[in-house]
């Protein structure tokens, strides 16, 4: 289904080397490590993108089966993801 952009271009998707996706505000630089992907539409919009092209939550080196928590992303927050993903509590 697509999704049809019915207001200004006020975000972006914006991608890690992770291959995890975000909402980010158009015209802003993304921080460091994040790349924008496609054309700048509503939030809406983007997030279709998103719910289309990001099918497994997963870090991509979780995917490639490397299991890496250093290269799955930074933060507290995907840590905490990988060690519950795993079985274990932190």
């Amino acid at each position: 289904m697509m999704h049809e952009q019915t207001g200004p271009a006020t975000h972006a998707v914006v991608v890690n080397e992770a291959e995890q996706y975000s909402v980010w505000p158009a015209g802003r630089r993304p921080p460091a490590g994040w790349r924008q992907v496609g054309a700048p539409g509503t939030r809406e919009h983007c997030l279709g993108v998103i719910s289309r092209s990001w099918t497994d939550m997963r870090p991509l080196s979780l995917r490639e089966g490397r299991g890496d928590v250093a290269s799955a992303g930074t933060g507290t927050g995907t840590e905490q993801a990988v060690r519950v993903e795993q079985g274990s509590a932190a």
